[in-house]
């Protein structure tokens, strides 16, 4: 999934719902939480979910998030033991 996935969030019980359910999924989104920007885009209450160029308030977000397919999250950590594998195979010191 390659969409630009923005919650505007202050941190109340409705912004965790969506944030745990995001990261339950392993979706990717960016947190937002100036409060003074999402005052000027006009919204009056929270949370916002913004994907790509549409705007949607908790209970289209909500529902967005559970049609989503779990993504596959991206590990960051190489095992010790698969790197001195490589080691040994290329003989590298």
């Amino acid at each position: 999934m390659n969409k630009n996935i923005i919650l505007y969030s202050n941190g109340c019980p409705k912004c965790r719902v969506l944030e745990t359910k995001l990261e339950t999924k392993n979706i990717s989104y960016i947190k937002n939480k100036n409060v003074s920007e999402i005052a000027d885009m006009g919204f009056q209450s929270l949370p916002v979910l913004k994907i790509d160029n549409s705007y949607l308030g908790f209970a289209e977000a909500n529902n967005w998030i559970n049609n989503q397919p779990e993504q596959i999250k991206q590990s960051q950590t190489i095992q010790t033991n698969v790197h001195d594998k490589f080691r040994t195979v290329c003989n590298v010191n």
